[in-house]
């Protein structure tokens, strides 16, 4: 396929969709770099005073001011209008509807950013499902204007749900969004009945063994596809919401501990929060594909540790106090999570993540919130995460302020 560059990109749906989409992807090695920073040098790096924390993430606040009617490119000359990808919105000036679109996309926790030259926003949600929001001058109705919304990845359960409510806002309507609804449709006690699970009789030690098995042979392979699913397998695994209460533990048990013989699947999961790859001895960004599939894997480690830390809190088979004894409570595990926070601005849904199992690790152990508080400026890192997430993120908001809390205590 050969390369289409913005000029030539079509503005038709059915094309731009399959072809227009340009990935957005770091510069090689950007994410192992910031990790190692982290590791080395620990507290040097968390000065108060360090610009990056007030780099702006998007210039939202000049796009809406000046998106108007005349400054909105025609719509395509075949445009193909699809009833549940567009709006079209008469009664209101595009300023003042990109403005209740920013504000419903912080509500949502969807990372944004805008481009006024094309009038288009380049959003992606929680789950990393990628799509666009273009404006359009309609022509057919003048003085109308066209939202419409791209999706430039595979979707997500609730997707539709975001799209309503970005067409919602967008007319002026302001829905409480409902950030639960997909993890109430994945629980298992929703999919097996109680009255059906109590009659199944099997060995749920052995079952948890055999899961924990998988998933690290899945971690052991040399293929990206079985990576990620390993990865994902310890997601599901770890949350007690998701998979049974008694597997949920041993999984937990088995991160956070290394018990269950699995000390190499707790190392590699220590090594992709901490670094991003999985070994430390193995420099594993040979290109762009490698650079976004570790940062998938790392965002997924992410999720695995705050699980296990959450599974603890919530079961009495995993001791959590014994956290205080283990890795994850060491210099360079507290300075790669401040790290996240501190870079908040450029990636909110993982200082999301970060700031959870920040707060997580401070409340299962003394020592680490005592380490935490020996860092110079790390209040400063926590608010300015607040900050970002009162704009951008309210998920993040709301975290940074429970991390905030926990700290002062």
């Amino acid at each position: 396929m050969s390369f289409i560059n913005n000029l030539e990109r079509p503005a038709y749906k059915s094309v731009s969709v399959m072809m227009g989409h340009e990935t957005n992807i770091p510069p090689l090695a950007t994410l192992d770099s910031q990790r190692q920073c982290a590791y080395h040098h620990s507290t040097s790096c968390f000065d108060s005073t360090t610009p990056h924390r007030t780099r702006p993430i998007s210039k939202e606040e000049d796009f809406a001011c000046t998106l108007t009617l005349e400054s909105l490119p025609d719509e395509p000359i075949f445009y193909y209008t699809h009833p549940r990808n567009h709006e079209m919105i008469s009664d209101s000036n595009p300023s003042i509807i990109a403005a209740n679109i920013k504000d419903c996309l912080r509500r949502l926790s969807i990372k944004a950013t805008y481009d006024n030259k094309t009038a288009t926003i380049h959003a992606e949600t929680c789950e990393h499902v990628k799509f666009d929001i273009h404006f359009y001058r309609c022509k057919t109705e003048p003085g109308s204007s066209i939202v419409e919304i791209h999706r430039l990845n595979s979707s997500s359960f609730g997707f539709r749900d975001v799209v309503r409510m970005i067409f919602e806002s967008a007319k002026g309507a302001h829905s409480t969004p409902n950030l639960t609804s997909v993890t109430r449709r994945l629980s298992l006690p929703w999919i097996v009945p109680d009255t059906v699970r109590d009659r199944i009789a099997v060995d749920h030690d052995e079952i948890g063994l055999s899961a924990l098995e998988e998933g690290a042979i899945l971690l052991n392979k040399d293929r990206h596809d079985a990576n990620e699913l390993g990865i994902e397998s310890m997601m599901f695994l770890t949350n007690c919401t998701m998979t049974i209460e008694t597997i949920a533990s041993m999984a937990a048990d088995a991160i956070l501990h290394g018990k269950y013989a699995c000390e190499d699947l707790q190392s590699k999961i220590y090594n992709l929060v901490k670094c991003g790859k999985m070994y430390d001895d193995k420099d594993c960004f040979d290109d762009d594909i490698c650079a976004a599939h570790y940062e998938r894997m790392r965002r997924g480690a992410l999720t695995v540790l705050y699980n296990s830390l959450d599974t603890a809190s919530r079961s009495s088979c995993v001791d959590v106090s014994e956290i205080a004894d283990s890795m994850w409570c060491g210099e360079p595990m507290c300075a790669v999570l401040l790290q996240d926070l501190a870079d908040a601005p450029s990636n909110p849904h993982d200082a999301h993540l970060a700031a959870k199992c920040l707060n997580s690790m401070m409340k299962a152990s003394d020592h680490f919130l005592q380490q935490v508080k020996g860092i110079h400026g790390v209040l400063s890192i926590l608010e300015g995460a607040a900050n970002t997430g009162r704009s951008c993120h309210a998920l993040l908001c709301d975290e940074s302020h429970q991390v905030i809390q926990t700290f002062k205590a």
